[in-house]
């Protein structure tokens, strides 16, 4: 409550509307400093470390398909390296796919009106050979069960991009660096309605400012199916037979982070 004896001078409409924003950005804050991560990864130590009561690892044969590195981390000591080749060892499911994913626990999996963030980073080495647009390397998916996913992030060309299905596509990078930790961050309010959104945020490691973000506004599930929708990561190259190079493709993703937001 403002003292009697305090007289507030008039403000302008749209500062009301800012402060509003602002206050509610701190509330959302703190809101997310007490709340714990439904799910953090950050792959240290050896293989069997990994928790497998949450995620559920690749069924291919190649002995390389997955590894801890610990040579290389965007924080601690490891990572997770992830490798594709268009060999049957790397075949699962019948396509070119080295992929974990989050559908064991089911408070994992979203619904129509839940609102998640989503952080993880990803680098992919030196010496990457940039690929056609038509044969993307898929690095995360929004997945549905029985469907199309809802929403993916793939490395497309040069760059990277997020892709909503119905073909609403938002650039995230127009190039993609190699040797380079970059941090994603993606906000999603699920919805197969107009209501639904994703702000996503991109930073490459040890700059201070994001190099891209915004908001995508609209339907971002398919059906509104509740506990349908699980993540998926590592790599899917499922037009593997259009790439010019038929060379293996090696991604590292670290320091996943899944949380509710109140």
């Amino acid at each position: 409550m403002t003292p009697a004896c305090v007289r507030l001078a008039p403000v302008h409409r749209q500062f009301i509307i800012y402060y509003r924003l602002l206050a509610a950005l701190i509330l959302w804050g703190s809101c997310m400093a007490g709340a714990a991560p439904l799910v953090a990864l950050d792959f240290e130590g050896q293989p069997d470390s990994i928790d497998m009561a949450t995620t559920q690892p690749p069924k291919v044969s190649g002995g390389d398909a997955v590894q801890i590195d610990c040579a290389v981390a965007r924080t601690g000591k490891c990572s997770l390296r992830t490798k594709v080749a268009n060999t049957p060892d790397y075949f699962s499911a019948g396509k070119q796919r080295v992929e974990w994913n989050l559908a064991t626990r089911k408070e994992l999996r979203y619904s129509a009106g839940d609102h998640v963030s989503y952080r993880f980073s990803v680098r992919v080495p030196e010496g990457w050979k940039r690929d056609v647009r038509a044969s993307p390397d898929i690095i995360w998916q929004f997945k549905r069960f029985g469907s199309v996913p809802d929403a993916f992030v793939a490395i497309k060309g040069a760059g990277l991009v997020l892709r909503v299905f119905g073909s609403r596509q938002v650039v995230l990078l127009k190039e993609l660096p190699t040797g380079q930790w970059i941090d994603l961050k993606f906000e999603v309010s699920w919805s197969p309605q107009a209501s639904g959104k994703i702000i996503y945020q991109v930073q490459l490691a040890g700059q201070q400012k994001p190099v891209s973000s915004g908001m995508l506004e609209g339907a971002n599930m398919i059906n509104g199916k509740p506990h349908a929708g699980y993540i998926k990561f590592g790599i899917y190259k499922p037009e593997y037979a259009k790439s010019p190079d038929q060379a293996p493709r090696v991604v590292y993703i670290d320091d996943i982070i899944i949380e509710r937001v109140q």
